[in-house]
């Protein structure tokens, strides 16, 4: 077979040819297609970039693929062990050529190329290829243009959130992410030194300047300053810049950090906030209690149900068992041991993050949540709908310096319950705002192992569950981020249908990531650079390598810097 000439021009493309298609042999695999090239034209290819097969001889199809291995060199003429191939190469720089060589790689079909008409307008699309390419073929790569289209990316004038990893610096393919990826819902894994807080603060950049709001879970206080230009200057190379990419602070959006009132920092600029009791479910209150025994469980519960509306969380617990005579002859009461229980209560009491809000009782003035401000005195307040569901607004709360489990995971509980009755209503006057909300060390949440409390697992898994099921029709979309995949309920991360996966190395992370459309690429998920991520989802023909942009704005770093 004659050597391809990379001046031949495709007749379709006018694209270099970079092969031609070989004959097979019994041990391919249906999807994989044997490319032959000469050595001039091997230095040159790439492995993972996308070419066009074009048939020449009577069928003249086409079909969009993707080197996936390769290239390989063999010898011209003999076999690879012959002395007179191998013999240049041993004695290296006494012998100063090398035998000619042909090299070959293999590429993977993806679908075939059809032409469309609709109204006249012509077009061409992807559909599943039921045939293979013949020997002699023609193989290009496919210009930029074409590619973005085949493969389904967004394109958009927007800031890219980065490029493909596959395709370098010199003409770089952007990724975009747009509203329809988010709302697939969105998972980013990575182990620590990745690059995963960094395409966090991307994504919601991107976000932010597409009119959601943002809320982030930041559990190591990494995001409490992007209002702020980045302070790593040397990351934006002017490839990123004439992307648009540079140093810059939250943009067009009104930036709150937010403090649980445990905390003891004095920043003025930041909301401090509590919990209402009474909007924490009942059995977690008395998991939070545990151990109780079977009297004062009883009691409690038979306290609870009594109640009824009059029920305000702690303190109304607290006043009807005070109340309970010392005498008490029934069988639980003689044997529940009323001070063990007051103090299991105070205890509660006494975490410091229930009930420490005071909200304005002038009747003509609306609640302390409506007036709150940054910098406002130090008032504590309740966190409501109208505080964080507003447009293009980006709310951290700043868990970093909340130790007990117990605590993030009745912040989390009470936060995402106050947003899905918020949204998920036909009617609701929220519904027109996209809402994000960033799950920091989402396992610390859903993971008996690392929740403190399977009682609290279980809820929080319910309710994303259940948000994952019916949110993304209201526009409420939990993302969640872990650097121990593993450890997600596979109820979870079933429900992420777009994954960002940075480098990871436990195999049992792998395992759960690289499933599905990613399986064939789960290879390389142990060699990713910090930076670049495998991108998987069913709105993109392929799963995707890409290189994520720096963040504009600022991350912090909690072992170096301080809180201002």
């Amino acid at each position: 077979m004659p050597r391809p000439k990379k001046s031949t021009p495709s007749s379709e493309n006018n694209e270099a040819v970079i092969g031609h298609v070989l004959l097979d042999n019994f041990i391919n695999e249906d999807d994989l297609i044997p490319i032959l090239t000469d050595q001039d034209t091997a230095k040159d290819i790439t492995s993972r970039r996308y070419v066009l097969i074009e048939e020449t001889r009577e069928r003249k199809k086409q079909y969009f693929a993707q080197i996936v291995r390769g290239p390989l060199h063999t010898p011209e003429w003999g076999n690879v062990s012959e002395g007179l191939n191998t013999f240049p190469i041993v004695k290296g720089k006494e012998i100063d050529f090398v035998p000619s060589f042909n090299s070959y790689y293999l590429a993977k079909v993806l679908g075939e190329i059809v032409e469309t008409e609709d109204g006249g307008k012509k077009s061409k699309k992807i559909q599943t290829a039921f045939t293979r390419p013949l020997p002699k073929s023609r193989v290009s790569y496919i210009p930029k243009d074409e590619l973005i289209s085949f493969l389904a990316l967004v394109s958009s004038t927007e800031k890219p959130v980065g490029i493909l990893a596959n395709y370098g610096t010199d003409d770089p393919v952007p990724f975009h992410l747009d509203d329809r990826l988010i709302n697939r819902q969105l998972g980013i894994f990575g182990s620590t030194g990745s690059g995963k807080s960094n395409t966090v603060i991307v994504v919601a950049e991107t976000l932010i300047q597409r009119g959601w709001s943002v809320i982030i879970f930041d559990h190591s206080g990494e995001y409490y300053k992007m209002a702020e230009p980045s302070s790593e200057a040397r990351l934006f190379l002017p490839f990123w810049r004439n992307l648009g990419i540079a140093p810059c602070g939250v943009e067009g959006a009104q930036f709150r950090g937010f403090l649980p009132v445990t905390d003891g920092r004095s920043d003025q600029k930041a909301i401090k906030f509590s919990v209402k009791s009474m909007d924490i479910p009942f059995l977690l209150i008395k998991a939070m209690m545990a151990p109780l025994s079977d009297a004062q469980n009883r009691v409690i519960s038979r306290i609870h149900r009594d109640l009824g509306v009059k029920y305000d969380g702690l303190s109304s617990l607290i006043k009807e068992v005070q109340n309970i005579p010392e005498s008490g002859n029934s069988g639980d009461l003689r044997h529940m041991s009323k001070p063990i229980l007051l103090e299991k209560l105070e205890i509660l009491k006494r975490m410091g993050i229930f009930d420490a809000a005071v909200i304005s009782q002038n009747p003509g003035k609306p609640p302390l949540s409506l007036q709150i401000q940054p910098g406002n005195g130090g008032r504590v307040d309740y966190l409501s709908p109208e505080l964080l569901i507003r447009r293009s607004t980006l709310n951290v709360i700043d868990l970093g310096n909340t130790g007990d489990q117990d605590t993030i995971n009745i912040i989390g509980l009470s936060i995402l319950q106050m947003l899905e009755i918020a949204k998920n209503k036909i009617n609701s006057a929220y519904k027109d705002v996209k809402v994000a909300i960033f799950l920091e060390e989402a396992h610390t949440f859903f993971s008996k192992e690392h929740a403190g409390r399977p009682e609290f697992a279980e809820a929080l898994t319910s309710m994303i569950k259940r948000i994952f099921k019916v949110g993304r029709k209201f526009w409420l979309n939990p993302i969640v981020i872990s650097q121990q995949p593993a450890d997600i309920p596979p109820g979870i991360m079933s429900q992420c249908v777009m994954r960002i996966s940075h480098q990871l190395s436990d195999e049992r992370d792998i395992q759960i990531v690289g499933r599905g459309s990613a399986k064939r690429f789960s290879d390389i998920l142990p060699d990713l650079r910090k930076g670049e991520c495998l991108i998987t989802t069913p709105e993109i023909l392929a799963p995707q390598i890409v290189r994520i942009r720096p963040a504009m704005a600022k991350k912090v770093d909690p072992q170096t810097d301080s809180f201002e």
